[in-house]
């Protein structure tokens, strides 16, 4: 989750403009593979904007440093295999759902958890 409001936009507009780009170009992993780094680049800007602006203020703020940190390392992985698996893998078998499937879960219940420790906190 990305909790920083300028961020969370430009990610909501790389994201439109991914979706644009696979759905037009024939270009699909190139568009996917740069959508993945922008994005881990994105939630690591985040990350640290949280770091030096909250989590290093108190101890309380640092408790939930790790959830934010594996927080966005699963949203890259998930948004990154999101598009692979809609636009370049062909043969979607089982362990492609189950991939797709795992990775669902662990993200709804990393964001859970962080947002829930952000509102316990209020911020």
């Amino acid at each position: 989750m990305i909790y920083n409001r300028n961020i969370k936009i430009i990610w909501l507009i790389s994201l439109v403009l991914t979706l644009a780009a696979c759905l037009t170009a024939d270009m699909d992993k190139v568009v996917i593979i740069g959508f993945t780094i922008v994005s881990a680049g994105l939630f690591l800007a985040d990350l640290w904007k949280n770091y030096t602006a909250l989590y290093s203020r108190s101890g309380e703020f640092k408790s939930i440093h790790a959830w934010n940190l594996i927080s966005s390392i699963g949203q890259v992985f998930f948004w990154g295999y999101l598009f692979m698996f809609i636009f370049i893998v062909v043969d979607k078998t089982w362990y492609h759902w189950f991939i797709m499937v795992d990775l669902f879960v662990a993200t709804t219940y990393l964001n859970y958890k962080f947002r829930s420790m952000m509102e316990s906190i209020s911020v």
